[in-house]
């Protein structure tokens, strides 16, 4: 067997009725040497009896149980990505499932431009069925600068969408095992910071699964308990654009946003203290200046007593709250597919 020159990583959790889909997408690709790493965290249906029934048919395919005490996607791509042995990786979830050509196409750019550490695609989403949607999961080339998008919370890309160089994940580093979410976006951002030389395509060719309820971190994404790990992991990444001058010149004054993101979260879910001390620890980290820390609770409180009303606009025209909050639309999951 020729040594796989494309791996796969799978981390997988309770996955049995979705993860056949996922792994004979990829037992369909036209491009022949790949090899796809397979990482259970903890299951407890019968996930990995579906995963050995298709290596019998596929010895490509390869079954691991996650190792350790810390449990999450992040810990299994990262036993994943130690366990690997092609020149190039793709980070693909257990639900999600890629074109026949997209192995082929893949590799063709990224061959084709030695220069780059990694080649980002878009995806189509879908509920169901592939195809049953005509949504993107985002618009990649905006004309904006993507880390700019990503710290505007308008995620260009999702976490299958680029293939890398392994040898260059290594300027990445490992993904961050303590977020149960937000691990794809914090990676990708340090991915920029890191100087990462990429190129992105207009072409999907790959389907990003919407119904997501039995995923690793969907919970956590969607209740407060995840929060003070976030604000941990945005006082890093603040750092980390700090040690950087072009960086910081350029985008630290979108931090103010993430953090606000974070209080007004706090806050409309009736936890108004908590809210102001998030942006309180926003102003002592040296994120924010006095003025709009002073700016920035009194739209706190306008969210708590009006959780459910639009004011963002109003208010924004008086107190210039657009240097703090997020209070435009973004194409986030919204982007209809346009041939090129």
């Amino acid at each position: 067997m020729q040594q796989p020159l494309i791996s796969i990583i799978v981390p997988t959790r309770n996955r049995a009725n979705l993860i056949a889909d996922t792994l004979l997408s990829i037992h369909k690709q036209t491009f022949p040497h790949w090899e796809t790493v397979v990482v259970d965290d903890a299951s407890t249906d019968n996930t990995k009896e579906i995963v050995q029934g298709l290596i019998k048919k596929d010895k490509r395919i390869r079954y691991h149980k996650r190792y350790g005490e810390i449990k999450g996607a992040p810990a299994c791509r990262n036993q994943g990505l130690a366990l690997a042995s092609g020149k190039y990786t793709i980070f693909l979830d257990s639900d999600d499932i890629i074109m026949p050509h997209t192995l082929t196409e893949r590799l063709h750019i990224i061959e084709k431009h030695p220069e780059l550490d990694f080649v980002v695609s878009p995806c189509f989403l879908f509920f169901q069925t592939p195809g049953d949607s005509e949504l993107m999961w985002n618009i990649i080339d905006n004309g904006q600068e993507p880390l700019e998008r990503f710290l505007l919370l308008d995620t260009p890309w999702q976490t299958a969408g680029p293939i890398w160089k392994t040898d260059s994940l290594t300027k990445v580093g490992p993904w961050n095992e303590t977020l149960p979410a937000w691990q794809d976006w914090e990676f990708h951002i340090r991915a920029i910071i890191a100087k990462l030389k990429f190129i992105a395509t207009n072409k999907p060719d790959y389907y990003w699964r919407m119904t997501r309820d039995d995923s690793i971190t969907h919970l956590s994404r969607n209740s407060t308990s995840h929060l003070p790990i976030l604000r941990d992991m945005f006082d890093e990444l603040f750092v980390l654009m700090q040690s950087n001058p072009e960086i910081a010149q350029k985008h630290l004054k979108h931090m103010p946003k993430v953090y606000f993101w974070m209080a007004e979260k706090w806050t409309k879910e009736r936890r108004l203290k908590e809210g102001l001390l998030t942006w309180l620890h926003c102003y002592r980290k040296g994120v924010i200046n006095l003025d709009q820390l002073f700016r920035g609770i009194e739209f706190i409180y306008l969210i708590y007593k009006h959780p459910e009303n639009q004011i963002f606009r109003h208010y924004n025209a008086k107190t210039r709250m657009s240097d703090i909050a997020i209070i435009h639309s973004t194409t986030f999951r919204k982007a209809k597919y346009q041939k090129p």
